[in-house]
């Protein structure tokens, strides 16, 4: 079984296809050429969302695809400047971090209350307090027969 890909009409079929999705989301937003939504509905906003991630996805398979050809010429190494770069003495080359450190926050402390006593206090007794829960009534029973 010797079959080989044919990229190229691949990568045809695949745009031709997320052309069509494209042309779905415009239509699905209302949008004709160069015009621009101002905002839109949430539930449509979720809609869309849901055709345009595969489709990006998509797309950077394709970019893939279309570069697997694409020779790069590395170009040629520069000599390190003089002095020390880092603690290590310059052995490492300089660079810029591509994630900010994890910040480590405290953990605040959580208060802990007990649970059977009511955290309402009166310091001073107020006749309008009793009134907010009235007396239950008292259970009146029946005479015996």
């Amino acid at each position: 079984m010797d079959w080989a890909m044919d990229w190229d009409l691949a990568i045809k079929r695949n745009s031709e296809a997320l052309s069509g999705i494209i042309a779905a989301l415009f239509a699905m937003l209302g949008l004709a050429g160069s015009d621009m939504a101002a905002r839109i509905p949430q539930p449509l906003h979720r809609a869309v969302l849901r055709v345009l991630r595969p489709a990006e996805s998509a797309v950077r398979r394709l970019i893939v695809i279309a570069a697997r050809g694409i020779v790069v010429k590395l170009a040629t190494s520069r000599p390190m400047p003089k002095g020390s770069i880092g603690k290590s003495g310059g052995s490492r080359r300089p660079s810029f971090q591509l994630f900010d450190p994890r910040k480590n926050f405290k953990r605040l402390r959580h208060r802990k209350f007990a649970r059977t006593v009511p955290r309402i206090h009166f310091f001073e007794h107020d006749p309008r307090v009793a009134a907010l829960w009235p007396a239950p009534k008292p259970v009146v029973e029946p005479p015996p027969p």
